[in-house]
């Protein structure tokens, strides 16, 4: 009997030491997880931080978008009425180089020069002897003529 209560006695202590390891690794699995536990909580919360950023910046940049997108409308749309005052401008340009040419044409008739190849071949003297006025004497500049007016 006494063999039996060594030897459950025996049987009780081993199984005793297996629960204390058992006992143990929970203990260490359980740390563990705990301190696995508190990593993931830091980890989200440093998500959830750059979560944030992350849509304030695109908040920003929708922002920005917009106001480039206003700022090109008002440039092509001075753009657009600078073509129109060109196109204007270039209208007023052909009618006037059109005017000019006509009162050119006038004041060279007027004055006896023609309107063409004839300037050249006349002399300066017939020139001085068609003048109509003595304020407009003409002098000889080069190949054209400029007026004392």
């Amino acid at each position: 009997m006494e063999s039996e209560h060594e030897e459950v006695e025996k049987e009780i202590s081993s199984l005793r030491r297996c629960l204390a390891d058992v006992e143990d690794d929970r203990r260490a699995k359980e740390q563990s997880f705990r301190a696995r536990l508190e990593e993931a909580r830091q980890t989200e919360c440093q998500l959830s931080d750059d979560r944030c950023q992350v849509e304030q910046s695109l908040d920003e940049a929708r922002t920005e978008l917009i106001e480039t997108r206003l700022q090109l409308n008002a440039a092509e749309g001075r753009a657009s009425a600078l073509e129109s005052q060109l196109t204007d401008v270039d209208s007023c340009r052909v009618e006037t180089e059109t005017k000019l040419a006509s009162v050119m044409s006038s004041l060279r008739r007027f004055v006896g020069l023609g309107d063409g190849p004839m300037l050249r071949s006349r002399s300066l003297s017939s020139l001085r002897s068609r003048s109509r006025s003595p304020s407009l004497s003409p002098r000889v500049k080069g190949q054209s003529f400029v007026f004392d007016y």
